[in-house]
């Protein structure tokens, strides 16, 4: 009789329960992405809502930025506090974003942060001048962008079977992407005038299989030499000025590329742009 009480008085408290949380009627993926508009700490808390919530908070995915807006702040470490902070985010190792500008992560500190976040997919980094020879290896990284990160890096390194898609800008440097099967897009820009051959030498593995390439470069030169595109649809090639003979001298590289769907080139005549302004300042100072 006592236990048929007590069942009696937990069905009650239960019913209460459901009826303070209607939201417990949702499926979980609608609660989960409720989750994702709270902060980490929220998301924890909300696992004492009812036992609905109790083991939702786990499947919380946290976006990460670390940014300094100012250029001069550049030089900025990730100091202990910040590092505290990584650790705190990372501890359940749902991170799939990271973004990290204008500051200065190392190249150990850079591998530490992949190593204890095994389900991140997407990884930015913006002017971060302590970087020299980034190694990334990551098993569920899907895009990766390294942009003028120039200071001291002198080489990158990438091991991701996942990755789709990788954004470089920065000086000439030798890209080791050791494995990198599903790699779809590049978008590659050294400033140099022979940033077309250097990617012929470094991706040769993978620019039969790209199905998007964006170059910038200096000027376009002659292309020779250059893989097969046979999955190649949309390319494009910017420059910041042309020898009079730019899309001769792209043909070659449009020719390897069979399937092509779509082609863009866009130069920038720096002398013209800079006498366009002269021109129109003097006419509204009526010169």
């Amino acid at each position: 009789m006592e236990n048929m009480e007590l069942h009696q008085s937990k069905m009650v408290l239960e019913g209460e329960e459901n009826r303070r949380d209607e939201t417990s009627r949702l499926n979980d993926d609608i609660l989960i992405r409720i989750l994702g508009f709270l902060s980490f700490k929220e998301a924890v808390r909300s696992s004492v809502i009812s036992r609905r919530w109790q083991h939702l908070w786990k499947y919380f995915s946290v976006c990460l930025r670390f940014e300094q807006t100012k250029p001069r702040l550049a030089s900025w470490n990730l100091n202990v506090r910040t590092r505290k902070k990584i650790a705190e985010s990372f501890i359940w190792n749902s991170l799939p974003y990271l973004s990290v500008k204008f500051v200065g992560v190392s190249d150990e500190m850079l591998e530490h942060i992949v190593s204890i976040c095994p389900l991140l997919e997407s990884l930015e980094l913006d002017h971060s001048p302590q970087l020299t020879h980034p190694k990334v290896s990551a098993l569920r990284l899907k895009h990766l962008n390294i942009r003028h990160c120039e200071y001291f890096i002198e080489s990158t390194e990438i091991y991701a079977p996942n990755l789709v898609s990788f954004d470089y800008t920065g000086k000439k440097i030798p890209l080791q992407i050791k494995y990198a099967p599903k790699l779809k897009q590049v978008f590659y820009g050294d400033g140099s005038s022979s940033a077309i051959q250097h990617l012929s030498i470094h991706l040769a593995n993978y620019l039969p299989q790209l199905v998007t390439l964006s170059i910038g470069m200096s000027v376009v030169g002659v292309v020779s030499n250059f893989p097969k595109l046979t999955s190649l649809k949309h390319l494009r090639c910017d420059a910041l000025k042309s020898n009079g003979n730019s899309l001769r001298c792209l043909t070659s590289l449009i020719e390897v590329a069979p399937f092509l769907h779509k082609f863009v080139q866009e130069v920038i005549v720096m002398e013209q742009v800079v006498a366009e302004e002269g021109s129109r300042g003097c006419g509204a100072r009526g010169c």
